[in-house]
């Protein structure tokens, strides 16, 4: 059956079988990227939210004292967290 086929048509026949590979790489390498830049934004907002916890960690004024069962202010001087 290939040789009744004329040129034009085993041309369009290969294009088409080449263009499958070219979509595939090019699908993969768009959703490469898109992977990437999602793993950038999750990771930004991951060393924001431990700033944030840093940050009020360090100018934290209330603290919960387990033995009395209450919330008491902090003295910041020479008072250093557990965690």
């Amino acid at each position: 059956w290939l040789g009744a086929l004329n040129e034009v048509d085993l041309e369009f026949i290969l294009t088409k079988r080449k263009s499958f590979k070219t979509d595939a790489k090019e699908e993969l390498a768009k959703f490469k990227e898109e992977r990437e830049m999602d793993e950038k934004r999750v990771e930004e907002r991951r060393e924001k939210i431990q700033e944030q916890v840093k940050a009020a960690r360090e100018n934290r004024t209330v603290i919960f004292n387990p033995r009395t069962g209450k919330m008491e202010e902090v003295e910041k001087e020479g008072f250093k967290l557990p965690f």
